[in-house]
């Protein structure tokens, strides 16, 4: 299994994190963080998929803050036209295939796992480069944006081997390369949250507080 994490800021705050699973053909994110009002969000989704993401053969949802448990499988938007659209939790890997093969934008189709499971017209499109700031220094960095059906959502940046950073209108990621550093400071829940998906020298020993 690959590991990757991304540090999770609002309002120029570190308040949680994303890890991102790859391996045995699923994909699986963990998003934890606070609101400014306190509010833990506490989010899972995992695709499974045969050889690619477009060949996705199931998916499951949850939302532990609203009590929202979905799994979907392909049969349930077999009605839609076009290529198969993927769980929008998915598109990371569609993200992450076309800026490794070169390509300046990559239509496909997604769908929304908490939504009506309507089918949306999506582009990845790169628009140009830029020098971005991140907790970690300065990156130049290819910028991208997702439309959905037309409208701009999130904007990534990439700098040839990792997307960097990411606006999710709203809050913003950093990808990060040092667990203990990512994880420390953080809110006791938001640990107990990310627990489960971390490997074994990141937990800490909740008797001695030693990882």
């Amino acid at each position: 299994m690959g590991l990757e994490a991304e540090a999770f800021y609002i309002d120029g705050q570190r308040t949680g994190a994303l890890l991102r699973e790859t391996g045995g053909g699923s994909l699986r994110t963990t998003v934890a963080f606070l609101l400014p009002d306190g509010h833990l969000v506490h989010l899972n989704q995992e695709t499974r998929y045969e050889g690619n993401v477009l060949g996705w053969t199931s998916y499951r949802y949850v939302d532990s803050g609203s009590d929202v448990d979905i799994t979907g499988f392909p049969a349930d938007h077999a009605g839609s036209a076009g290529p198969r659209p993927v769980p929008s939790y998915a598109a990371h890997l569609l993200l992450v295939q076309a800026l490794r093969a070169g390509k300046d934008r990559m239509a496909f189709s997604q769908f929304i796992e908490d939504g009506d499971g309507r089918a949306l017209g999506a582009v990845f499109a790169v628009r140009g480069r830029e020098t971005v700031d991140t907790p970690w220094g300065r990156r130049e960095a290819l910028k991208v944006l997702l439309e959905v059906e037309g409208e701009p959502r999130n904007t990534f940046w990439w700098d040839g081997e990792t997307v960097v950073r990411t606006d999710w209108q709203g809050g913003v990621s950093y990808a990060a390369h040092d667990l203990p550093l990512l994880l420390s400071g953080l809110d006791p829940r938001v640990r107990s949250a990310l627990d489960p998906v971390l490997p074994p020298p990141a937990r800490p020993d909740r008797r001695t507080g030693r990882r």
